[in-house]
């Protein structure tokens, strides 16, 4: 690459929660991307469910985005490529593994799709009209609210155990789904798992899911996530750095993204993502470019990362 515009890898940012402020918000991460340097923009809010979530869109306001998106095209269309996402939660019941929650928009036009695993479904004690409630329960937490999470809901060792294989297992499901492009930040809250259970830690029972998982989303051609939204204030990469050896050893494609939620904070964590990349074996990423995937090859040398 030859050190201009064009070394700027894909970024997808996940707008604020409930598509906020509209207008304002997305107009402003394009005029960054093009201020970074950026040659293209994934715009990819966390998409509505069918349960009450205060981290995603709500259904009403699906259009206005759309509507938002396309002006915002058709304005610095000239400037930058600009592409419609929506990021889908896979959703699974606790104990009962048996149903799953995704495709809510089939036929939706987006440029492409990137699939999440945040929540469960977990199964509330007693009744409500002779049928069991069920409470979403988002993943994606402080270690505290975690702790918290797992004394009312998940109050044992085997329900532990359980949660744990389920959201693990969510992934290996996501990996084969046909539905999704990008598998968005793989294996994010597995941390939280181990703070709440030392004795996960370095679990091999965990690992074999893992590259379980790896070995999925190369046989299904799925672009996995490099998540760089912690990498700098955290030191934190989404799938951790210690297994992107075993995700280029499995023949993981990979793409670079700032999962930014604030403007100023897309190009987070890029250049580390990359030189760890780089140390793991790979030379290239994937792009989303005049609406193709392809690999783009890692030039640590560009000034502009």
């Amino acid at each position: 690459m030859d050190g201009t515009q064009r070394d700027r890898n894909l970024t997808n940012y996940h707008t604020h929660c409930d598509y906020c402020d509209g207008r304002a918000a997305m107009e402003a991460f394009v005029q960054n991307a093009i201020a970074e340097g950026f040659t293209a923009l994934g715009f990819s809010s966390h998409s509505p469910i069918p349960y009450p979530s205060p981290c995603n869109m709500n259904r009403e306001r699906l259009d206005d985005y759309v509507q938002e998106f396309r002006r915002l095209k058709q304005q610095y269309g000239s400037q930058i490529e600009l592409y419609l996402s929506l990021e889908l939660d896979y959703i699974s019941f606790l104990p009962n593994r048996g149903k799953f929650l995704f495709d809510y928009f089939p036929d939706y036009p987006l440029d492409y799709r990137i699939g999440s695993v945040h929540y469960v479904l977990c199964p509330e004690a007693g009744e409500h009209r002779g049928k069991r409630e069920l409470t979403l329960v988002d993943l994606d937490v402080s270690g505290a609210r975690f702790d918290c999470l797992m004394c009312k809901y998940f109050p044992t060792r085997d329900d532990q155990d359980s949660l744990l294989d389920t959201y693990l297992s969510n992934h290996i499901a996501l990996a084969r789904h046909p539905g999704v492009d990008i598998i968005a930040h793989p294996f994010k809250m597995i941390q939280l798992f181990y703070y709440s259970r030392p004795d996960l830690v370095g679990s091999g029972r965990s690992r074999s899911y893992i590259e379980q998982f790896f070995l999925e989303a190369a046989r299904n051609q799925k672009v996995v996530e490099v998540n760089t939204k912690n990498a700098c204030e955290q030191g934190e990469f989404y799938p951790d750095l210690s297994v992107f050896s075993l995700m280029k050893e499995c023949g993981c494609r990979v793409t670079v993204n700032s999962d930014a939620h604030f403007p100023n904070r897309i190009n987070n964590g890029r250049r580390k993502a990359l030189e760890a990349l780089y140390d793991a074996g790979y030379r290239e990423v994937m792009e989303l470019h005049h609406n193709r995937w392809s690999p783009v090859s890692i030039n640590l040398q560009c000034p502009a990362l």
